[in-house]
C-alpha cells in the first residue's frame, strides 16, 4: 500500500492535484475545472493521463516484485 501511494505521489504536481480532487475528494470534472481555472476537457485529459501513468507504474512494480 505504502508503494503505491509513492507512485501515486510520483505524479506531476498539478497532474496530482488534479487526481486527487476527483479521486480523494470526489469532486466533479466541472468542479475541479471552475476551482483550477482551467476547462474541463484539460481535467479529463490530464485524469486520463494520470491513470494511464499509474497503470504503467503499477505494471512495472508488480513485474519487480515477482
Amino acid at each position: 500500500l505504502h508503494a503505491f501511494h509513492d507512485i501515486i505521489d510520483s505524479l506531476p504536481t498539478k497532474r496530482l492535484q488534479i487526481f486527487k480532487l476527483r479521486y480523494y475528494d470526489g469532486m466533479s470534472h466541472e468542479k475541479i475545472a471552475g476551482n483550477l481555472g482551467i476547462s474541463i476537457h484539460t481535467v479529463k485529459v490530464q485524469l486520463a493521463k494520470a491513470r494511464l501513468y499509474l497503470k504503467q507504474r503499477i505494471a512495472v512494480w508488480k513485474d519487480a516484485q515477482t
